[in-house]
Formats: C-alpha cells, structure tokens, sequence
C-alpha cells in the first residue's frame, strides 16, 4: 500500500504559474486592486468630487481602493506603482475646474442590432 501526498492541489499549482506567469502584474481582470483613485492633495473640495466617482466604480463592480491622504502625490503613485495596482486615476485641481462640480456621464453603447434573416457564423451566407 502506498500513500500518496500532493502539498499543492490543483487550484492552488493553477494559481502558483499565474503568479508566476504575469510576475504579479495580473491583468485588470485579475488585479486584487483594478483601480486606484489618487487625489493631488488632501483639500475636501477634491475629496468631495472623488467620493462619487469611487461609488460610482464599486457600485458597477470594479475593485477600486482610494487615497485621498495629505502624502505627497508622487508618494502615492509609488506606492501605487509597488503594490502593481493596475490603473491609477488621479484626480486634481483642473479635473474639478473642468468638472465645474459635476462629472459628465459616461458614454453609453450603442444597441446591437440583430440581423434579420441572416444565417449564423462568420460570412452569413455571403460568397467572397
């Protein structure tokens, strides 16, 4: 009889080579932290228009973590650049001029259309 011991399993050796593989720099999908959202400094006017945009993000399911401290801002983009966060949105004093207070929303897809008495697949019947 022999026992047989396997320390890592499958899922665990699966998530060892993606490790491994993208040297933690995963890609957005796979990111801890999709987003970051950085404000120049710490003023509550800047605070106050990064806020919304933060909900914003997290109620449409992206990971997004936020820094609005007094550190000095190309400290935060370090930081950012260490922990490998994917994408950085970093907010200051022209944003909230341009913004005027209100952000614009963002654009929307256009509808697809669906083809009428087409075929399925690539060329759709048509001959090249």
């Amino acid at each position: 009889m022999c026992i047989h011991r396997a320390p890592l399993g499958t899922h665990e050796r699966f998530i060892g080579f993606l490790i491994e593989h993208y040297a933690g720099n995963f890609p957005l999908w796979l990111a801890p932290d999709q987003v970051r959202v950085i404000t120049l400094n710490d003023d509550e006017a800047l605070i106050n228009y990064a806020q919304p945009i933060v909900a914003e993000l997290r109620a449409n399911m992206v990971r997004v973590d936020a820094d609005f401290s007094a550190t000095p801002f190309k400290a935060k983009i370090s930081n950012a650049e260490q922990l490998r966060v994917h994408t950085m949105l970093v907010i200051g004093g022209r944003d909230l001029e341009a913004g005027a207070g209100e952000r614009a929303s963002p654009p929307r897809r256009p509808a697809r259309r669906k083809a009428e008495g087409r075929g399925r697949g690539r060329h759709s019947g048509k001959h090249q």
